[in-house]
């Protein structure tokens, strides 16, 4: 566990401003989706909506940001009823960047994933809800509790988190965040039929992705 969290730490250095970012980049350009660096692994993130839309967001976030969590409160339910409608499809990509508790919740995610799309929203959602009260002491036993009304196995999900099963998948993101040049969690990047819209960062008003893709 221990060469794990300093990897993970040494990489969380790219995003000095985790958590932080309330801005972006409005110069979009012709790269597609699939040669955009933000995209690289993406077939190991949590999907909401068709992924044949034309119309996509790939979001970076860490279960234990407070913005990341703000955003998934007020604007990520908006942008669901897009996916839920057909008009998006909205990744996500896990990232530990902010408190240390994220180097175990992070894996885990991945875990749940796997097993259970559903129960990857649920997780996320309740690290976000209760980010106050997680600490490394307690997110074992924490996350048990999360996933204890799922269909997911938590002691199996915690025991491939803890023993580095899902190592690589959290580096593919972090890798991802790091070439597509993260500066804060969360941060967006915006898709069209053309290719690559836009990014912006921080928890940001549902009009800002609506106006960019055309919602």
């Amino acid at each position: 566990m221990t060469l794990r969290r300093r990897e993970f730490v040494s990489l969380s250095a790219l995003a000095l401003a985790g958590c932080l970012g309330n801005g972006g980049s409005a110069e979009g350009s012709s790269t597609s989706f699939d040669d955009h660096p933000s995209t690289r692994g993406i077939e190991t993130a949590a999907v909401l909506g068709d992924e044949d839309s034309e119309k996509r967001i790939v979001a970076f976030e860490d279960p234990s940001c407070p913005t990341c969590a703000r955003f998934s409160r007020e604007t990520l339910p908006l942008l669901e009823e897009d996916a839920e409608n057909g008009e998006l499809a909205f990744y996500l990509r896990a990232v530990p960047f902010i408190r240390r508790w994220s180097e175990t919740a992070t894996p885990a995610l991945y875990a749940t994933g796997e097993r259970d799309a559903d129960a990857f929203w649920t997780l996320l959602e309740s690290y976000y809800g209760n980010q106050a009260s997680l600490s490394t002491d307690n997110v074992d036993e924490m996350t048990r509790d999360f996933l204890a009304d799922t269909s997911v196995d938590a002691d199996d999900v915690l025991a491939k988190a803890d023993n580095g099963t899902q190592d690589s998948t959290v580096q593919t993101a972090v890798g991802a965040a790091r070439d597509a040049g993260i500066g804060a969690t969360p941060t967006f990047y915006l898709f069209d039929e053309d290719g690559f819209v836009t990014d912006t960062s921080g928890a940001r008003d549902y009009n800002v992705f609506a106006t960019s893709l055309g919602l």
